[in-house]
């Protein structure tokens, strides 16, 4: 892969004088998937090797390409999505955690003033909201055709989680409902720990090889 074509999926730096590196980048010359989300999948105050991307890497025994940015929204990682369909053609699937849904992102202006400070409405869903979720249904649906996993990052509310029980995992075994609570911190005592990310690749590894095995065969 031309390091070209991989710069192309890198966030963005300040009127687009270069860019910020991605979290993990394996090697393609083998069998891949791609992961893509917001901190909590880039693994930031962890080690790498603790990562539920890095992890699940391990378990299927497949190499990965981590498209994750901080603070990111669904709207870019939709964008970033778009974009390695494109460039990384040979990748195997995408598992998908999606961020927070209030947050947003500035694209008409993130060629001026870079990804990291396009980035809006940090935090998390601590209520539910029925446009928000409108979003996550309307992207589990635009992809409802390709080989891509979702799932949610910790912290969404109750409300928010038992309607994607409901409403999406159901009728969609391409939506993998996180249901796990906080189990630990990493070393900023905001983001998920090893514990927290080990029972997350778990999951998602005992979903893909009862549900889609013919992704990584």
């Amino acid at each position: 892969m031309e390091l070209q074509k991989i710069n192309k999926l890198k966030p963005k730096k300040f009127l687009s004088i270069g860019h910020h590196d991605l979290p993990h980048v394996g090697d393609l010359s083998k069998p891949y998937f791609i992961t893509i989300g917001c901190s909590l999948t880039a693994g930031i105050f962890l080690d790498y090797k603790d990562t539920w991307s890095s992890r699940l890497s391990k378990k299927l025994n497949m190499e990965h390409v981590n498209l994750a940015m901080v603070g990111s929204s669904l709207d870019y990682q939709y964008y970033t999505l778009i974009k390695a369909e494109k460039i990384l053609k040979e990748a195997r699937f995408v598992v998908w955690m999606h961020t927070y849904t209030k947050r947003y992102h500035l694209m008409r202006f993130r060629h001026i003033i870079g990804d990291m400070l396009a980035r809006r409405g940090q935090g998390e869903d601590l209520e539910y909201n029925e446009k928000c979720f409108k979003k996550i249904e309307k992207f589990v649906e635009l992809t409802k055709h390709k080989k891509i996993l979702h799932t949610n990052t910790w912290g969404y509310d109750v409300k928010t989680k038992l309607a994607l029980e409901k409403k999406v995992c159901r009728k969609n075994k391409k939506y993998m409902l996180n249901n796990h609570p906080w189990h630990d911190r990493a070393s900023d005592d905001l983001h998920a720990g090893p514990i927290s990310h080990s029972n997350l690749a778990n999951d998602i590894h005992d979903h893909i090889t009862r549900y889609f095995t013919d992704w990584y065969q």
